[in-house]
């Protein structure tokens, strides 16, 4: 923390009372920062990254492919 400009303090902790009510102090932060798994990480990726969530959009002329078979995850 000792690297942490007065401006940059002072702009964590007026952001942390508009979100939070409250001063996050740094060493909370960084456990919770630290407590994060590569479980909780999977988890998250398998939900953003699902088959059902993307979409194709294309502009201009196409050449027609054909279909990419669905994977079985």
């Amino acid at each position: 923390m000792g690297q942490e400009s007065m401006n940059s303090r002072m702009m964590r902790i007026g952001r942390n009372e508009l979100t939070f009510d409250r001063v996050i102090p740094i060493e909370e932060i960084m456990e919770r920062v630290n407590g994060v798994t590569l479980d909780a990480v999977a988890a998250i990726a398998d939900q953003i990254f699902s088959n059902e969530m993307f979409a194709m959009a294309t502009v201009g002329p196409t050449v027609k492919k054909k279909r990419a078979k669905k994977s079985v995850a």
